[in-house]
């Protein structure tokens, strides 16, 4: 079967969301959740965890749970925040946070402090992975949590 763990870098108009299988990422294209922009907050919200169930179901079906789902600790990758788009971003971690408990065996806090400038691309271009940018951070987010020194389990 494989170990699957998932790394997510959560935001409220673009969500990268990277899938991992025995420490590989599982396709060289790695997704990015765009809600529609016509849609209220809460709708977005929705939008979002709606998506994921959906991914998470063909990922490992029903009856399997995913051993991992990293989510970005996005507190400390930025000096100056705005408080607006902080509460944003805490409602949808807060949501990730609930989804994630009720699908994983674990869920982990990586941290984009810990990444250089340029460390990202040239990440993916040696794992051959591309994306958006926050499909790359999301990329990146596993390696932060160790996800890519899985073995099959």
């Amino acid at each position: 079967m494989g170990s699957y763990d998932i790394s997510i870098d959560p935001g409220t108009s673009a969500t990268g969301v990277c899938v991992w299988i025995n420490g590989k990422p599982i396709s060289s294209k790695i997704p990015t959740l765009r809600p529609p922009k016509d849609l209220a907050f809460e709708d977005k919200l929705l939008w979002l965890r709606r998506r994921l169930i959906e991914m998470f179901k063909g990922i490992c079906g029903v009856d399997h749970r995913i051993d991992r789902i990293g989510i970005e600790q996005f507190q400390g990758h930025t000096d100056k925040p705005n408080m607006l788009a902080m509460m944003k971003c805490s409602a949808v971690r807060g949501m990730l946070l609930g989804l994630a408990d009720d699908w994983a065996e674990e869920v982990v806090h990586p941290n984009k402090r810990q990444i250089k400038k340029r460390e990202t691309g040239w990440l993916a271009e040696h794992y051959g992975v591309t994306g958006s940018k926050d499909a790359l951070d999301a990329f990146h987010l596993g390696i932060l949590a160790g996800f890519d020194k899985r073995k099959n389990q």
